[in-house]
């Protein structure tokens, strides 16, 4: 029922949207997604997953406060450079790898 190019934010359980036809939806291009939980224990993906490649989607660290820092850089997943080096280009005045402009907030509210 979500207009094309509509975004998905989900900042409360995993299990509340349907995870399979999300994962469809996205893998179409028809929509796009903001996951702060997921469906799967411990917020990590099965290895052949899909979720996590697709451009259209960003993970983040819903449990970002348990894990000790800093880690090993090794340890770190790609959710997490995304938003160490938005915050280096923050710092150093680059353009930011990803922005909220005007049109896309007014989409996702």
């Amino acid at each position: 029922m979500l207009p094309d190019h509509a975004v998905i934010v989900n900042t409360a359980r995993g299990a509340v949207i349907d995870e399979d036809a999300l994962t469809r939806e996205l893998q179409s291009g028809r929509l796009r997604a903001g996951l702060d939980v997921l469906v799967h224990e411990g917020d990590k993906f099965p290895k052949d997953h899909p979720l996590p490649r697709l451009s259209n989607v960003i993970i983040t660290a819903h449990q970002a406060e348990v894990v000790s820092w800093p880690l090993d850089l090794n340890a770190l997943r790609p959710y997490h450079h995304n938003a160490l080096d938005n915050l280096a280009r923050f710092s150093s005045g680059q353009d930011l790898k990803f922005r909220i402009d005007e049109k896309r907030y007014q989409e996702m509210t």
